[in-house]
């Protein structure tokens, strides 16, 4: 699953997936358990948990939910492609396969995916090419 971006108006918020829970030894409180919860960091959660994902979304459905609290496009924040596009018209089979494997873990932009792709189908057709 790709990661799913979260904002948040609060910078440093912490939203609870899994509520802690008490603990008791006998009928005697001696603590609770460490639950589990998203954090955010300077307003921003980046996340392909897909327990975090589901219980963000429900949260932000919710009439009670955390104020300013929204799901993003991942790729809405990528930089314009245009760039990468241009360096791809120049580049070997390695290149290609570096700027793809980039692509893959950082914006998973479709068009750069795609071109990416293409260029190395047409390389693997090509064969190597032949010193000048």
């Amino acid at each position: 699953m790709p990661a799913t971006v979260f904002l948040a108006r609060a910078r440093e918020l912490r939203v609870p997936i899994v509520k802690p829970e008490p603990k008791f030894v006998g009928d005697r409180l001696v603590g609770e358990t460490d639950g589990q919860f998203a954090e955010f960091k300077n307003g921003r959660l980046e996340t392909d948990d897909p327990q975090v994902i589901e219980k963000l979304r429900e949260r932000i459905a919710a009439d009670d939910g955390p104020e300013g609290l929204v799901e993003i496009d991942k790729a809405s924040l990528a930089p314009d492609a245009s760039d990468v596009l241009v360096r791809l018209v120049t580049a070997n089979a390695q290149e290609t396969r570096d700027i793809l494997e980039a692509e893959r873990l950082e914006w998973e932009r479709p068009a750069v995916i795609q071109a990416c792709e293409d260029k190395l189908a047409q390389f693997a057709t090509r064969g190597p090419r032949k010193p000048d």
